[in-house]
């Protein structure tokens, strides 16, 4: 499909659900009126499939982008530190209400590198979403490193995790869902996949280590200098 339908359609869905996320906000702050337990706990339940829509629709668009190498990048010198730490707030969050700990373990002497700042915080944020989503006890941690002009990220989970057979293609484009992990949700693999490219697309690698019923680690690098 052409890139400017997928823009124009991003952008109307982004309004209306911008629309709709805040008319729920309004009935959430009993604005509206008094809410019994019954109704707010289903209020809760719209609000976090409307922030699961919004970001859904801003993966598709943003993983059209950049298959078809359309995607603007806005490289400027950034602290992955502070990155990392904006996610631990947002994500440790979430992992909080599961039951579960968040850690998160930096060097002291990761340096500033050079890289799109939304882009590198949205693969972060996608990995580690998936984590605590696929993780129903234990914990999940973020950890960063430096070595030889390279940055290496892993968040790693005791989760379900990944059966052999779907290794090879976890970070491939949508293919490969329809059975194995990937049969409990379409966002695994298009969140991965949009991850994979990002990455890339910086001159970097990731890949993944897992086994069902362990857990799963997930490591991307990053060059510091790039050419």
């Amino acid at each position: 499909m052409n890139l400017d339908f997928f823009s124009i359609t991003h952008h109307g869905m982004g309004t209306l659900l911008a629309v709709i996320k805040e008319s729920a906000a309004i009935v959430s702050k009993k604005m509206a009126g008094p809410l019994n337990e019954k109704q707010e706990y289903f209020l809760q339940m719209a609000e976090r499939n409307i922030d699961k829509l919004t970001n859904l629709v801003h993966n598709v668009f943003t993983f059209q982008k950049l298959a078809s190498g359309n995607m603007k990048f806005n490289m400027e010198e950034n602290d992955l530190s502070g990155i990392v730490k904006d996610v631990q707030k947002t994500m440790g969050a979430l992992a909080e209400q599961k039951g579960l700990s968040f850690s998160v373990r930096l060097d002291a002497d990761l340096p500033r590198m050079v890289f799109d700042r939304g882009l590198i915080s949205m693969a972060i944020t996608n990995i580690t979403g998936n984590a605590v989503n696929f993780t129903e006890k234990g914990s999940i941690g973020i950890t960063a490193g430096y070595k030889d002009g390279t940055v290496r990220v892993s968040i790693k989970d005791t989760g379900c995790g990944i059966k052999k057979q779907d290794l090879p293609v976890l970070f491939h484009d949508f293919g490969h869902r329809k059975t194995g992990t990937f049969a409990k949700t379409n966002e695994l693999a298009l969140g991965l996949a949009i991850s994979a490219k990002i990455i890339e697309a910086h001159g970097g690698g990731i890949r993944a280590e897992s086994e069902p019923g362990r857990g799963t680690t997930i490591s991307f690098t990053l060059p510091v200098n790039m050419a």
